[in-house]
């Protein structure tokens, strides 16, 4: 049977173990599903502060899921490491397409990446949105474009964070800013919907409150989109296309405290969005990865 996978990290305590069985505790990894090899990747990921350097750790880690375990792959070239990055999957050229990210507390990343037959090389793309973490992204198949939106990354003072608003697109070779200032929004989870061939974006205003819109390629715009009902928190929550059920999923979240981490699950209809009810759930996920296997 068909099924989303996600893998929920906790925050725990952790040094990365060669040989590892699996992947060590960690945040805000991406991960992708490979249809190629069948399995899915995950890269990077920050640690917990560590006890004894009072640091995070930001892993630079290639691991792949084969739907029954976890085996870490060894690529001749390794990107720096990095955490709250975007990755997708490029269904034209069949590769995994990674930007950006938090390179250290204080220092964000603004490049770009393949993950083709086993291994990492850097794209030199002669424009390229500036340095962020908790951008948004997904994979247009049907334009055979990458469409980032916002992000943010640590302003001057070293005390607060700069907001983006601006959506780029990639066309497997350059980037290019299609708006400059679109929705005020933030920590963006983008979807393609495959069955209504149709970008979907969830985020957050400066109240955490969820809001929703729908891309406009040919306006080049973000047109909110007012269901009945949202997702509640869909902060830092993990969204996937669910080829099986033909409709998008999004799982966790965070708002306002840590007390307001949900386990619920929601699905996207196309007219609203409708909680799952599970017989299990993943319990108290948020920064996690999710793909669909």
């Amino acid at each position: 049977m068909k099924r989303p996978f996600l893998t929920a990290v906790l925050l725990l305590a952790a040094a990365p173990a060669i040989f590892a069985d699996y992947p060590s505790a960690r945040t805000a990894p991406r991960m992708v599903y490979d249809p190629v090899t069948t399995n899915s990747i995950l890269f990077g990921g920050e640690t917990d502060t560590d006890a004894g350097t009072s640091k995070a750790y930001f892993l630079n880690e290639t691991w792949a899921w084969t739907g029954s375990r976890w085996i870490q792959q060894y690529p001749s070239n390794v990107p720096p490491g990095r955490s709250e990055h975007v990755m997708v999957w490029d269904s034209t050229r069949g590769r995994v397409i990674m930007f950006g990210g938090r390179a250290s507390a204080t220092a964000e990343l603004a490049d770009t990446w393949e993950y083709r037959n086993g291994n990492w090389n850097a794209i030199a793309t002669p424009s390229s949105p500036e340095a962020r973490a908790l951008a948004g992204a997904a994979y247009d198949p049907i334009r055979d474009r990458v469409v980032l939106v916002g992000g943010n990354r640590m302003a001057a003072d070293r005390r607060s964070f700069e907001q983006f608003y601006d959506t780029w697109e990639f066309d497997g070779t350059t980037w290019t800013r299609v708006i400059q200032n679109g929705p005020q929004v933030q920590k963006a989870i983008l979807g393609w919907d495959g069955t209504r061939n149709e970008l979907i974006m969830l985020a957050v205003n400066d109240k955490v409150e969820s809001l929703m819109f729908r891309y406009d390629p040919a306006a080049k715009s973000w047109n909110e989109v007012k269901p009945e009902k949202l997702p509640p928190c869909v902060n830092e929550a993990a969204m996937a296309f669910a080829d099986s059920r033909g409709n998008l999923l999004v799982t966790g979240g965070v708002c306002n405290s840590l007390a307001g981490i949900v386990d619920e699950t929601y699905e996207w209809d196309g007219t609203n969005w409708v909680k799952i009810e599970m017989t299990s759930a993943v319990e108290r996920a948020y920064a996690q990865a999710m793909t669909y296997d």
